[in-house]
């Protein structure tokens, strides 16, 4: 009688176990879809502080950490495919059976097959206060953000860096004219290094690449060249079905030797060869306008001479909020809601927001706690989500669309196993006894 307790007892011990890690690896993600009609399935688990994610042409993932790239295949088999402490990885792509990454001030390509890395771009100016640099592939060509070096133009001792990288500036991707306005003490001029002034039609030779712009890379002929400039700090691109690329734009701030104040985020259209005003415009206005004001209310001036245009594109959204806007992702096909509809992350609000032709920006979905969602993108029908605060991989699509993947089926069946084999063995050695 004392045996067949003792089996009892193992056998409960046994489901109480799988039932228990059935709860956390299938245990709802703690999200609020305001859409009507959608469900979110955790695709998988254990990605905390990553940073970026791709796909493969077989269902695999490739996720990436700051000096890793972890591939997980459709079984739910993981392993790094590189990991080198000396990366800095920010962004990654996967393109016809290579990796594209992007690391500290360089742009790589690594051949999935050979096993080798190539160094396409070198010398990528993001010492500065942007350094994120996002990376987006399309028709054989590699777009890449370059952010500011400081927060409008001049350098302070609001850039964190200063201390240990003194001669670190914003390096104009064109040549440009300044008016020779100084700031503060010491008399700082713009886009030149703290304690260094400029004098009026001083002008500044362009560099390639430069800060505040998108650079493109031709993968087959390895040419490169400005695709669009005087862009403040990108956040996140996509594409939309027509091959529009659109951008989240963070805004000027209220910090530093030319303080900004009443600046927002945006989101642009960017076009190829255009200049988007940083850091004379923000969001299509020109600095100096009764919209934007300096230290105790005072009009902010100009500190180019001449500038490409007097008019640059206005934004298509305009957040309620500086450094609020992430990452975003364009639904090319309407996978989920209307065709080439815009999904973002806010920061502030802790919630995705959208909108498209119809609608304005409403809140698509709500993260009960703090999120950080680093990466958004369209697979498989589905908005995907990379949450690096939480460690989730987590996809949003219509009730018919969810397919839960691995790892959860997969560790749920070995755990099953597991316990069905101890079972049996107490069962037979129970017999044996008897």
């Amino acid at each position: 009688m004392k045996k067949v307790f003792f089996i009892v007892c193992i056998a409960l011990g046994i489901i109480f176990t799988v039932f228990h890690i059935e709860n956390i690896y299938n245990k709802d993600y703690k999200i609020d879809i305001k859409a009507s009609a959608k469900e979110s399935s955790i695709i998988l688990k254990g990605l905390k502080d990553s940073k970026d994610f791709a796909w493969d042409d077989m269902g695999g993932f490739y996720i990436a950490f700051s000096n890793r790239i972890q591939y997980v295949d459709n079984n739910g088999l993981s392993y790094d495919i590189i990991n080198d402490n000396n990366l800095n990885i920010y962004s990654i792509e996967y393109y016809m059976n290579n990796i594209y990454y992007s690391s500290n001030n360089g742009i790589y390509l690594y051949n999935i097959k050979q096993k080798t890395t190539e160094k396409l771009i070198d010398n990528i100016p993001n010492y500065g206060d942007y350094k994120d640099v996002k990376i987006k592939i399309k028709n054989h060509m590699l777009y890449a953000s370059i952010g500011s070096a400081t927060n409008s133009g001049v350098v302070g001792k609001d850039n964190l860096w200063l201390e240990n990288n003194p001669f670190i500036y914003d390096m104009s991707p064109q040549s440009i004219t300044l008016k020779g306005k100084n700031f503060g003490v010491n008399k700082t001029g713009a886009f030149t290094p703290y304690n260094t002034s400029n004098i009026k039609g001083q002008i500044v030779s362009g560099h390639f690449p430069g800060n505040s712009s998108i650079i493109i890379y031709n993968l087959k002929t390895k040419a490169a060249e400005t695709y669009a400039y005087g862009i403040r700090n990108i956040k996140g691109m996509d594409f939309n079905s027509q091959g529009k690329l659109v951008a989240t734009v963070g805004g000027m701030e209220n910090r530093g030797l030319r303080p900004i104040i009443g600046d927002s985020d945006y989101i642009f259209y960017v076009e190829q060869g255009k200049w988007y005003g940083f850091p004379d415009y923000s969001g299509g206005d020109p600095i100096d306008s009764p919209r934007f004001s300096g230290k105790g209310g005072q009009k902010v001036n100009f500190i180019l001479d001449k500038h490409p245009t007097t008019n640059p594109s206005a934004p298509i959204y305009q957040s309620k909020w500086v450094s609020s806007l992430t990452d975003l992702a364009v639904d090319k096909t309407g996978a989920i809601g209307m065709k080439d509809s815009i999904y973002f992350y806010d920061t502030k609000e802790n919630s995705i927001y959208f909108f498209n032709k119809d609608s304005a920006g409403k809140v698509f979905t709500s993260f009960k706690n703090k999120a950080n969602i680093v990466s958004m993108k369209f697979y498989d029908n589905k908005l995907t989500l990379l949450d690096s605060e939480d460690g989730i991989l987590v996809s949003i699509a219509n009730n018919s669309g969810i397919d839960k993947k691995f790892p959860v089926n997969n560790i749920m069946i070995y755990v099953l196993f597991f316990g069905v084999t101890i079972c049996i063995v107490f069962i037979l050695v129970f017999e044996k006894i008897k």
